[in-house]
């Protein structure tokens, strides 16, 4: 088992988030939030923009912080969430390697989707649930050291 730091970004626009369907094999088709793996020494809001950069090719200013989610399943995992809104004009095109199609849905939208759906759906809903409630804190809370 490892430890892995992984980094998510809810990106709004016009009322709608960006999901991302899973090109690796483990997680094929499934539902997620742009995101990934902070690589080491990597700092953790350079890591959320790279991840969005590298999925869905747009670059993001971080507006907000959404939580710290903690699982364990093969691996022990830290997430933290973030929040981005994006430009009317912005297009978000699923990259080589990572991506099969980008979708933007309204909240009433993801929340239709079955939970069989989503990489990982308890994760994914408490994030986009905080996101609706308005739980988004101020990114300055992270300090480089």
């Amino acid at each position: 088992m490892k430890f892995v730091v992984h980094v998510s970004t809810l990106i709004e626009r016009n009322g709608k988030i960006l999901l991302v369907r899973e090109k690796k094999p483990i997680a094929y088709g499934k539902y997620n939030l742009p995101g990934g793996h902070l690589e080491l020494g990597e700092d953790i809001l350079a890591g959320a923009r790279r991840e969005v950069c590298e999925e869905v090719g747009f670059d993001v200013e971080l507006k907000g912080f959404i939580g710290v989610y903690e699982g364990a399943s093969d691996n022990h995992y830290i997430n933290f969430a973030f929040y981005a809104q994006a430009t009317e004009n912005v297009v978000a095109i699923p990259q080589e390697g990572e991506i099969l199609s980008c979708h933007w849905l309204s909240i009433d939208e993801f929340n239709a989707l079955d939970e069989h759906l989503f990489r990982n759906a308890k994760r994914i809903r408490l994030i986009v649930e905080g996101f609706a409630q308005g739980q988004v804190y101020p990114v300055d809370l992270f300090h480089r050291i």
